[in-house]
């Protein structure tokens, strides 16, 4: 009895129950329309954490649409009761699809359409929602509260709670329907907006501001769309949806495309992607329903987090450079993340009794502060700096007039220096660049013209890496023109001292040859040796000094051309008023490479009466052609260009570098040397004697009969009034080394190769008869020279190889036996001649 007064007494002066009362917790939850919980109590779910929700079975087939009930019970003590003046009400955060709420038993809300067959006709979800109770259902003591949601069984079926979700006094939940500050920060949002679109308008090549003005301005349009206020111009929940969730994703790329921007200075493909991404799920949402709407969403949702931990990095990355406005940034930018993450967290619901609190819109209003402090910090720098530029301008202006007036007298002594050294190596260049061909058969001309010119004491010179030389020597008793045209590495004076050591080391080659009375070598031999020597004088600069070159010799009287391409140009042949290349691909590396590991090679041609053969550098095809869209030049790449020009000039130099100019303009040096056999030239032709005609006549008569003795005496005093008929030459050839007489074959042979030197095979026949007569030295000079020439003949390698072994120089014949089996791994005698060595 005491005990119950002491109460009553407490109660009347410190109210034990008060407003608001709180709505969380021993909810029931129950599929299909229910107005009585305590039909069956034990067949409804108890559930005590928010957000409510309705799971469904995954082995139980629902109907399209189904209604669940929800049921709670709540208490109102009688001191509250008798004490309370005013209306009560009902706050809901939020709650969908259709809703039907019942107070002890009566409607007193509902939302949306159904129509009898159950179905949703019209979404009526509802948000931040105020439910006034009329007086008269309100009970002392125990009052019931009855959701009934309808929705397709695909959605979700769900009541959000949280702190706000009470039973209050009318006008307290209608102060919390208040949205003063979320509109003052959407009007702050809009304005921002605006303001940095302004910018970008003003200053395009600042893109940061269209992103962040657009990401600011978007904000401001979401925040509306989250609000209250649209309900008084959108009845309808999924077109508020189709709004809002687009609004949300275009905020999301304008955010990520500012944060490359401003922190990178350029938009990366990830931010590309995923603009387009987000734009592409926004015009889904448009024409979607509500379930696959939030289907898009919860898409979106986890590509967000994907993005924020990009960001994350973007903001790392700046956060370490020396970009102090990207620092501050930072700081506000993790203001922005935290706040962003815990809504995320919340709507995603991974973590319990943690709900999307609405957070990130004070984030984002400290992440604005932050850029508006950035660049109100920047601009106070900037007016500081133009500030003290205006007070010490003139002492500026005379102090950098000072420094420019010193550092363009250290420039021009630095130039005149520098034009001395060019001025010296061009005149050490001069005289190695001669052509001293003299010759009635070959005639050599160049055309050279530099890339760089350079001013001396009031004249203009030229300087580059390119040489063109001509010269003539005497190998066995022939007389050869030899010529070279060379590109060495680099430009202006590092080019012309390639050039330089090329000339200075090529044309002592030339005095040496010139001066021996011991010429007795082969033109392929010659140029082996020529080349090594190059090679070897260039290799001391370790790979510092390259040098493309095509050097070769022609023999005045046939016309037979030796010649070596160490990655230079292919060399172009003009004949009937056709140009072709003589080459179809590089096979010696340049002059100079370390560990040249390349196979020298010897190229054989015969020129033809009036053929003319063009080499040229590099510069012949590297022609600026133009300019793309970009401002960057176009250089011609095409080699086969080059031929036309070749054809417009018909082989004179000049009207080729007049047609090549015509086409664009040089940015290389550019030389060319042109070789022309018996060109223009009127020649006698030799008159045979008649005697030869009968020795002929009577040798073929002879040889239809049978009569081979007769044959050869005939033959054999023909050839020795007519040694140029290459028929009968091979056929007295044939016999004699069928017959095995090998000292009359190789007698005959020497005769053919003087005459024919192009025709390898009797070149290999010359050796194996030599080696057959025991003159070794003549079989491996004849061998070595076929060998630079194919180095892939098997025949004449196997041969080579057993002339060394014959001779004692089994290092040497192991070495090229061993080439040998490179080309052939199971030729047998080239195995048994490296036993053997």
């Amino acid at each position: 009895m005491l005990r119950t007064f002491l109460f009553l007494f407490l109660s009347t002066l410190f109210p034990i129950f008060s407003f608001p009362i709180s709505l969380i917790g021993d909810w029931y939850v129950k599929e299909g329309t229910h107005f009585n919980f305590y039909e069956d109590p034990k067949t409804w779910e108890k559930q005590n954490q928010f957000p409510l929700s309705f799971a469904l079975q995954k082995d139980k087939n629902y109907p399209d649409f189904i209604s669940v009930s929800f049921y709670h019970e709540v208490e109102i003590p009688s001191n509250v009761f008798q004490t309370n003046d005013e209306t009560l009400s009902l706050f809901i955060p939020y709650a969908n699809n259709t809703v039907r709420i019942y107070w002890n038993g009566e409607k007193i809300f509902e939302s949306g359409i159904i129509n009898q067959s159950g179905e949703v006709i019209l979404n009526g979800a509802i948000r931040n929602k105020v439910i006034p109770i009329p007086s008269r259902l309100i009970q002392i003591g125990k009052n019931q509260i009855l959701f009934h949601i309808t929705s397709h069984h695909k959605d979700e079926i769900t009541i959000y709670g949280g702190s706000n979700f009470v039973l209050d006094k009318l006008s307290e939940n209608i102060k919390r329907t208040s949205e003063r500050t979320e509109l003052m920060l959407l009007l702050v949002y809009a304005y921002v907006g605006i303001y940095h679109l302004l910018l970008f308008i003003n200053r395009p090549k600042e893109r940061y501001n269209l992103f962040f003005g657009g990401f600011s301005f978007f904000i401001a349009i979401y925040n509306y769309t989250r609000s209250n206020a649209i309900t008084e111009v959108i009845l309808d929940p999924l077109g508020i949806i189709k709004i809002e969730y687009p609004v949300l994703f275009i905020t999301s790329a304008f955010c990520i495309l500012f944060f490359e921007e401003f922190l990178t200075k350029k938009i990366h493909i990830l931010g590309k992607i995923y603009a387009v991404f987000n734009l592409i799920i926004s015009i889904f949402v448009l024409f979607s329903t509500k379930i696959f709407a939030d289907f898009i969403l919860s898409i979106w949702q986890k590509s967000a987090l994907i993005i924020l931990f990009y960001i994350i990095y973007l903001m790392i990355v700046a956060f370490k450079s020396d970009d102090k406005d990207a620092r501050r940034v930072v700081i506000g930018f993790i203001v922005l993340v935290i706040s962003i993450l815990a809504d995320l967290i919340g709507a995603m619901r991974l973590i319990p009794n943690f709900t999307n609190m609405g957070i990130a819109k004070y984030g984002f209003m400290a992440f604005v502060v932050g850029i508006a402090f950035v660049l109100a910090n920047k601009f106070v720098r900037v007016h500081k700096e133009v500030e003290e530029l205006n007070e010490k301008l003139e002492q500026k202006v005379i102090e950098r007039t000072e420094q420019l007036q010193k550092t363009l007298s250290e420039v021009r002594s630095l130039k005149l220096q520098q034009d001395g050294d060019y001025f010296l190596t061009s005149l050490l260049i001069r005289p190695l660049m001669v052509n001293q061909v003299k010759s009635r058969n070959v005639k050599i001309d160049f055309f050279i013209k530099q890339k760089k010119t350079f001013e001396f004491k009031g004249r203009i010179y030229e300087i580059g890496g390119d040489i063109c030389i001509a010269n003539q020597i005497n190998l066995r008793g022939k007389n050869y023109v030899i010529f070279i045209n060379g590109d060495a590495m680099g430009k202006s004076i590092q080019g012309a001292g390639g050039a330089l050591v090329l000339g200075v080391v090529f044309r002592s080659v030339i005095a040496r040859t010139q001066m021996s009375t011991l010429n007795d070598i082969l033109p392929e031999m010659w140029l082996k040796s020529c080349f090594i020597e190059l090679q070897n004088v260039f290799v001391s600069f370790d790979g510092s000094m390259l040098i493309s070159v095509v050097m070769g010799l022609i023999e005045e009287n046939t016309g037979m051309m030796y010649y070596i391409n160490a990655e230079h140009p292919f060399c172009v042949l003009y004949r009937d008023e056709k140009a072709s290349f003589l080459e179809e691909e590089t096979v010696t590396r340049k002059i100079g490479i370390l560990g040249l590991d390349g196979q020298l090679i010897i190229k054989t041609f015969h020129l033809q009466t009036g053929d003319v053969v063009i080499i040229g550098s590099d510069g012949r095809d590297d022609i600026l052609v133009g300019y793309d869209e970009n401002g960057q030049r176009i250089i011609n790449e095409n080699e086969a260009r080059f031929l036309r020009h070749v054809e417009n000039g018909k082989g004179d130099l000049k009207a080729i570098t007049e047609s090549v100019i015509n086409s664009g303009e040089l940015t290389d040096d550019y030389t060319l040397l042109r070789i022309a056999y018996k060109h223009g030239l009127e020649f006698q032709t030799k008159t045979i004697p008649e005697t030869y005609y009968s020795f002929l006549s009577k040798a073929y008569q002879a040889l239809d009969k049978g009569e081979i003795e007769e044959f050869l005496q005939n033959a054999q005093e023909a050839i020795s009034i007519f040694n140029a008929d290459k028929d009968l030459l091979q056929k007295v050839i044939n016999y004699y080394y069928k017959t095995k007489n090998f000292s009359k074959a190789l007698e005959y042979l020497e005769i053919y190769i003087e005459q024919f030197p192009e025709d390898s095979k009797y070149i290999l026949m010359a050796s194996v008869c030599a080696k057959r007569c025991n003159k070794m030295k003549r079989a491996m000079e004849l061998g070595e020279a076929l060998r630079l020439r194919e180095p892939r003949n098997l025949k004449n390698l196997l041969n080579l190889s057993d002339v060394y072994y014959i001779t004692g120089n089994l290092n040497r014949a192991n070495k090229i036996a061993k080439e040998a089996i490179l080309f052939d791994p199971n030729n047998e005698k080239a195995m048994k001649l490296i036993k053997k060595t």
